[in-house]
């Protein structure tokens, strides 16, 4: 099927890679639909793209690539999801990642840009049955903006 993206225009995907999120994300009520797009020449980041938003396309990647310890208990999640019977190694854990341009102290200096993860709410996807989750944790000694470099 073909999507229209803000980011990479119309793009063809298939419809076994659509993934259904039954709780949706934080601040996008009502989009339930997305797609996972790895596109190697943006590598180690992947994108979610809502299928049916052009605009909503967050930037993702695999947490323990820079934070090797990084560490979620995904039992109630699983639970709750009816995903207990799956393999752990088959769920993939992703955070959004978020660029943004830092003024210099200096003026003329330039801006510095800023890579950070919101390693409190991170995404589990359960490719298999097509379906993922936000994890929003609320009591946590992870950050909404944890340095990504």
């Amino acid at each position: 099927m073909q999507i229209e993206t803000a980011k990479f225009g119309v793009i063809e995907v298939e419809e076994e890679k659509i993934l259904y999120l039954p709780y949706g994300l934080a601040g996008f009520p009502g989009e339930e639909r997305f797609v996972i797009l790895d596109k190697e020449d943006t590598r180690p980041f992947c994108w979610l793209q809502c299928v049916d938003v052009p605009d909503i396309a967050l930037m993702l990647m695999d947490p323990c690539l820079f934070k090797p310890d990084y560490s979620v208990d995904l039992a109630p999640v699983r639970e709750e999801m009816g995903w207990t019977g799956e393999p752990e190694n088959d769920l993939l854990l992703y955070v959004v990642v978020r660029m943004y341009s830092e003024e210099a102290a200096n003026p003329e200096k330039e801006a510095a840009l800023r890579l950070v993860a919101n390693l409190a709410s991170p995404l589990l996807v359960n490719a298999e049955k097509r379906q993922a989750v936000q994890i929003v944790m609320y009591d946590t000694h992870y950050s909404y903006e944890h340095p990504v470099v």
